[in-house]
């Protein structure tokens, strides 16, 4: 959970700790935003709803996007098992896989193992 935290705080020029402690009432408590935008400000630093929705939707997007590429490795780490040819390629493929950035990138790549 961190290293998303990590990329949400960098790419919504947030704190990191206002971000994570959003993260956990949020996610973890599953309180809602109004809720936390106005009983719990001090953990998020005063964060406002719109802030506080832009966090929760990235984090989302990105934990989607981990359990994805997660998924798609086992099925591609079997195809490269049965074919001789992909065996020696599958550490080059994983790498594409774990660097892929959006959700529309990994299904590109996934895309000739379906």
């Amino acid at each position: 959970m961190l290293d998303i935290v990590t990329q949400v705080s960098k790419e919504l020029s947030l704190q990191e700790f206002r971000v994570h402690n959003a993260v956990e009432l949020l996610i973890k408590d599953e309180c809602t935003i109004p809720f936390v935008a106005r009983y719990r400000k001090e953990k998020t630093g005063s964060l406002d709803e719109v802030e506080l929705r832009a966090i929760r939707d990235r984090h989302q997007y990105l934990t989607e996007l981990r359990q994805n590429i997660e998924k798609y490795l086992k099925v591609v780490e079997a195809h490269c098992q049965k074919d001789p040819k992909l065996k020696d390629s599958f550490q080059t493929l994983k790498d594409k896989f774990q660097n892929c950035q959006t959700k529309q990138e990994l299904e590109d790549l996934y895309l000739p193992f379906k």
